[in-house]
């Protein structure tokens, strides 16, 4: 009787002393509370475990004398009066913890029915559909009891679509994604129509630290989209107007070649590289020989012909650095970048053989073309400025018609590049 009375005490004293490790280490982090409710609880505990060791120290005695048992009953009485309030108290916040959870629940829960963005939850394991508010209802034209429990890939993706899905979602789950992030993709709505939602997505953990559920909110930026595209489109289209007024502003209509603005333009240019580089250059103004003839005989169609074919047989012969342009009626300029007089000539007559060897051929009829060309140079070195240059050109090319034409004439040299020439006739 007495081991049995002494093994019981000791049952107890061990029941006692874990119950206020596991009230302290366990229960506190699993149910909640204040701390305080914890510290009274545990007191009574102790108190009920210092009245039990108490009671070890003699328990046979204790059994036996009424007046052992009341010098223990403060210890009991106290513990057991802590231990009851300190329970009430726990239980107490307990209550209010449920109570602030379920107000926080349905306060959440408000907003995401309440709120006019498309919020949907999936787990993770299967991608099945876990949340779905009034948006997404709006949304998708889907009831929310159509598609709780149903993947998500299935009900909106259409079939090309699902892979990328089933890949989105793995990488959620490993942790090879980032937990929240953005996402668009197209979805498929109980109408049938594709519509774009852009997503911002956050991954849920469980308390194991495994990811277990996404929730994304998603937008409908289908029309914003669009009118982004057409927008774009637009600016594109303007960009193209823009850069046709400028090459109509530049190029001349008739023959494609530039026209003669431009090639004031290019020729400043050119004669600025010549001063920096120390470059020869060299340019020629070309009339056609005859050309009032053509019209008068064959109308202005043929006129008009005969331009664009000069054009194109410049087109076919100048080099990549050289620069043909109509001045205006039928005269034409030419700019030979770092080309002097003698390269300038040899291009000018290559040109004059090029028109007189092609004739137009208009209607069957084989219309011969001449030119008269004026060559103007300043050789590397030489200070020249661009008038003086169309100038002189425009004075040897005059020089060339009153020899009869179809022939190239130099400024400044006592005789052409084909026949004998008058000093003064050219200046």
């Amino acid at each position: 009787m007495d081991g049995w009375f002494t093994y019981e005490h000791l049952w107890r004293v061990g029941t006692l002393a874990s119950a206020v490790l596991v009230i302290l280490l366990i229960v506190r982090r699993k149910v909640g509370g204040k701390g305080s409710s914890y510290y009274v609880l545990s007191g009574g505990l102790i108190l009920l475990l210092v009245g039990e060791l108490l009671r070890l120290d003699d328990p046979l005695l204790s059994a036996r004398k009424l007046g052992d048992i009341l010098a223990y009953l403060p210890a009991y009485s106290g513990g057991y009066l802590l231990t009851f309030v300190g329970f009430l108290s726990v239980v107490r916040d307990v209550r209010r913890g449920q109570n602030a959870l379920r107000s926080e629940r349905d306060f959440i829960r408000g907003i995401i029915e309440t709120n006019e963005v498309l919020i949907m939850g999936l787990d993770l394991e299967h991608g099945r559909i876990i949340i779905f508010n009034k948006g997404a209802e709006r949304i998708t034209g889907y009831r929310r009891q159509e598609v709780l429990g149903r993947p998500y890939r299935e009900v909106f993706l259409a079939p090309e679509d699902r892979p990328e899905a089933v890949r989105v979602r793995e990488g959620m789950r490993s942790g090879r994604l980032r937990e929240v992030g953005v996402h668009e993709h197209h979805v498929i709505i109980k109408s049938g129509e594709r519509r774009l939602i852009s997503w911002t997505y956050t991954v849920c953990h469980e308390e194991s630290g495994r990811q277990a559920h996404v929730v994304g909110f998603g937008h409908d930026v289908t029309e914003q989209r669009q009118m982004q595209q057409r927008l774009e489109k637009a600016k594109a289209d303007l960009e193209r107007a823009n850069q046709e007024l400028d090459r109509l502003a530049s190029t001349d209509y008739l023959t494609g070649l530039i026209n003669r603005r431009l090639a004031e333009t290019l020729l400043d240019r050119e004669v600025v590289r010549m001063r920096r580089q120390r470059t020869a250059l060299g340019v020629i103004l070309m009339d056609l020989d005859g050309f009032k003839a053509v019209n008068d005989t064959h109308g202005h169609e043929a006129g008009d012909a005969a331009l664009k074919h000069v054009a194109r047989l410049l087109g076919r012969r100048l080099r990549a650095t050289d620069v043909a342009a109509r001045y205006g009626g039928d005269e034409f300029f030419l700019i030979f970048a770092q080309t002097g007089a003698a390269g300038a000539a040899s291009l000018a007559e290559v040109v004059r053989d090029l028109i007189e060897k092609n004739p137009l051929v208009w209607q069957g009829t084989q219309v011969p073309l001449a030119a008269s060309l004026g060559l103007a140079a300043c050789e590397a070195g030489e200070f020249v400025v661009a008038e003086d240059l169309v100038r002189r050109a425009d004075e040897a090319m005059y020089c060339a018609k009153r020899l009869g034409g179809n022939r190239v004439a130099t400024w400044g040299c006592q005789e052409p590049a084909e026949a004998p020439l008058d000093e003064a006739a050219c200046g």
